[in-house]
């Protein structure tokens, strides 16, 4: 009986609300016709009490919809961004996620009742969590089976912090990067919550490779590889960015460094300027990027710099076709040169034909000397 009671009810909320639109659209396109034509304006006028009743019986049966939609625009939660997020708001100091967090403490969770599910936090001021003073963090979470119940295991964490921060050796900015990403420190974590490791974030001032200064904003990222156990860390300063590489003026790059902030690798870059290297002499914009393969294992700091018809290359007392690739080291050494590859090379296929940010030196102007630092 009671089932049928509250099966009533709501068959009766829905039909007052499916009227209650129905008075709106029609009391809608009656508003339209009596402002757009004067000949429907003139009509009412003959029959003024009949139309003020009509009018209000439309506005009354439209109330319960407008009623709806004002206090669901009220109401809409700013904080959490979901449909139907289980917030909740700590009322006494908790130590969850491996992190102690005070009463106050806003935290979105995945599964109700449960604060350790949580995928958000944030803060009234700043916490100590992952040894940064954090004023919110964002869980990446991973749902797994666990005696018999399912749990929601965090796997990464996305902090926005209070002020720069230096992690790993690495400055982080807090502030906002133009054309970047927000401004986070990524952290791998354990299924306790506690910070596995440092993944990366946006560089802030005082950052040096090799010496050279890292542009405010580069994007830095862990990175491993198990056939090149030097690398450490992935370093892209950013497209419209000028940077120093082994001497080498380039943009657009993406390099690797090892865990003393030296350059062991390059993924992808272009030449800022005309370059004279050794033999050989490049054109700007030439894509450039660490041999790999036997060129690797018998000359391990040999590039490749992709020559093409637009972008050729010279050589004293020698010929480079158009389009091959040559062989060279850094300090010069022309290792030797190979026909161009028929695969596709992702990075250099989406970046070659990009414009860079800066003012592109001309054809004939040369690169400035800049002496690489020592070994």
């Amino acid at each position: 009986m009671m089932s049928f009671a509250s099966n009533d009810v709501v068959a009766l909320r829905d039909l007052i609300v499916l009227v209650s639109g129905v008075g709106l659209v029609v009391l809608g396109v009656w508003m339209w016709r009596l402002m757009s034509r004067p000949v429907t304006r003139q009509q009412p006028r003959d029959r003024r009490l009949q139309t003020l009743i009509v009018l209000g019986m439309l506005a009354f049966a439209s109330a319960p919809i407008i009623f709806l939609a004002v206090n669901f625009a009220r109401f809409q939660p700013t904080s959490f961004v979901g449909e139907e997020p289980n917030r909740m708001v700590l009322s006494a100091p908790a130590r969850i996620g491996a992190i102690d967090m005070p009463s106050g403490t806003r935290l979105q969770l995945e599964q109700e009742d449960h604060p350790e599910s949580f995928s958000a936090a944030v803060f009234a001021s700043p916490v100590q969590a992952y040894g940064v003073p954090a004023l919110r963090i964002s869980r990446q979470l991973r749902v797994v089976q666990r005696d018999g119940d399912e749990v929601h295991e965090p796997t990464g964490a996305y902090v926005t912090v209070s002020g720069d921060q230096t992690v790993d050796g690495w400055t982080c900015t807090a502030g906002a990067v133009e054309g970047r990403r927000r401004p986070t420190l990524h952290f791998q974590l354990a299924r306790d919550g506690s910070a596995r490791a440092f993944e990366g974030c946006l560089a802030a001032d005082g950052n040096l490779v090799d010496g050279h200064a890292l542009p405010v904003g580069s994007d830095i990222g862990a990175a491993k590889y198990p056939d090149k156990p030097a690398i450490r860390w992935r370093i892209s300063p950013g497209e419209d960015k000028l940077f120093t590489v082994r001497g080498i003026p380039v943009y657009n790059a993406t390099f690797w460094v090892d865990g003393h902030h030296h350059v062991v690798g390059v993924q992808y870059a272009q030449l800022a300027c005309r370059l004279t290297l050794g033999p050989v002499t490049y054109a700007p914009g030439t894509e450039i990027e660490s041999a790999d393969g036997d060129w690797r294992k018998r000359f391990p700091d040999a590039w490749y710099f992709k020559t093409s018809p637009s972008r050729l290359a010279t050589q004293v007392g020698g010929e480079i076709a158009p389009g091959a690739w040559v062989v060279q080291s850094p300090d010069g050494v022309l290792r030797g040169t190979m026909a161009a590859r028929g695969e596709a090379r992702t990075l250099a296929r989406d970046k070659s034909t990009r414009t860079p940010g800066f003012a592109a030196p001309a054809q004939d102007e040369a690169c400035p000397f800049v002496a690489p630092p020592p070994a």
